[in-house]
């Protein structure tokens, strides 16, 4: 796996390594990304490219990776109402489709550290690459960090990085829980406090 630049339940694909190749990880379309785009489905390898739109926009990809107007549209589509459109599209080439992954909320207050808030993701797969796009300008790349080895196939990449995705939802879930447990304990201490008091009342 190489890194380059920086910023539901499926069945596991066969993780049987395939002709050697290096799966490329890139983040953004600065000049040097998208040279190595163009470098890289000319030799028709397969990468994992994440972009943040508040970084690159929509246009520039669909020039960079010379989407079909179909393809482009879709994507552009999954972006309206919100993100809230959970439709894809497929037309035997590209899928397309929106998912969310679950990041630290920056904002929240110091005894609130554990929140973590979803990001909407737009992300099409096609047998040169997967796309993932995002309007928060954080890496996935590095956010992830999926279970990419070297020489799998392209099935096991995209299916690595969505599990990662998935994972992401599990912590927040298992974070609330743990903020529930402690806010319960809290209002226990509190009733025990209230009982004690009325007993020496």
């Amino acid at each position: 796996m190489v890194i380059f630049g920086e910023g539901c339940p499926l069945p596991r694909p066969s993780s049987t390594v395939g002709s050697g190749c290096v799966t490329e990880i890139l983040y953004g379309l600065r000049d040097s990304q998208r040279e190595r785009v163009a470098a890289l489905r000319e030799a028709g390898e397969f990468f994992w490219l994440d972009v943040s739109l508040a970084e690159t926009s929509l246009d520039d990809l669909v020039e960079a990776l010379d989407l079909p107007e179909r393809a482009a549209q879709a994507l552009a589509t999954q972006g309206e109402a919100g993100g809230r459109s959970r439709g894809f599209h497929a037309d035997g080439h590209h899928l397309v489709f929106t998912t969310s992954c679950y990041v630290e909320s920056s904002d929240a207050p110091a005894a609130e550290a554990q929140r973590m808030r979803p990001v909407e993701i737009r992300v099409l797969v096609s047998g040169e690459y997967l796309l993932t796009i995002h309007e928060e300008p954080v890496a996935l790349t590095k956010l992830l960090a999926p279970d990419i080895v070297d020489g799998r196939s392209e099935q096991y990449v995209v299916y690595s990085v969505l599990d990662a995705m998935v994972g992401t939802a599990f912590a927040a879930l298992n974070r609330l829980e743990l903020r529930l447990e402690d806010h319960m304990a809290g209002a226990t201490v509190m009733r025990a406090g209230r009982v004690r008091m009325a007993t020496v009342q």
